[in-house]
């Protein structure tokens, strides 16, 4: 993976668990985390896949 896409989910997943906290929830309920870490991954591939290609 590329370094600024994984530089983007990192910073991503921490404010996703800050707001989860503020918002007085645990960071991870199992749904919201596979749907967000889904989301996520596919926004990287489809990032990824357009950088290559230009």
């Amino acid at each position: 993976m590329e370094p600024l896409v994984s530089k983007y989910l990192a910073i991503r997943l921490q404010d996703h668990i800050f707001k989860f906290k503020l918002a007085g929830h645990q960071p991870f309920p199992h749904q919201h985390w596979l749907l967000y870490f889904g989301t996520n991954l596919l926004y990287a591939a489809i990032s990824a896949t357009l950088a290559r290609h230009g």
